[in-house]
């Protein structure tokens, strides 16, 4: 079993190795090529370089306001409360009258979960 298992894992080394070497000779084959492309036509290498760096910004703006969008939507719905270390999932967003009246009554004792269930956040 053990040398089995050990000629499995050489052969995976022998792959991957020789995955690598294949890799790193067609990067030189290609890239030697496109070298040579841009030299002969410098005026459409602009053209596409220009045009994927405006995808990739644009690609990347999508993602971060997508990040963004989803972080405010976490922070509206939850309530966090200090004294427990709980995050509270609401099924409404809280407004400042609720945000109040939840203040209010925690001065008062009343605990947090109740507050909540009253105001119809949970």
């Amino acid at each position: 079993m053990k040398n089995e298992t050990k000629e499995k894992l050489e052969h995976l080394k022998w792959r991957v190795q020789n995955q690598a070497i294949r890799v790193k000779n067609f990067a030189a084959e290609k890239g030697g090529m496109l070298i040579d492309w841009v030299v002969d036509n410098p005026a459409e290498a602009i053209g596409l370089v220009t045009l994927g760096v405006s995808g990739l910004k644009a690609s990347q703006s999508l993602v971060v306001s997508h990040r963004n969008n989803k972080e405010r939507k976490r922070i509206e719905q939850t309530y966090y409360d200090p004294s427990t270390g709980f995050h509270w999932n609401l099924r409404r967003k809280a407004n400042n009258n609720d945000r109040l009246e939840i203040s209010r009554r925690k001065k008062m004792g009343q605990e947090t979960g109740d507050i909540l269930r009253d105001l119809r956040l949970i």
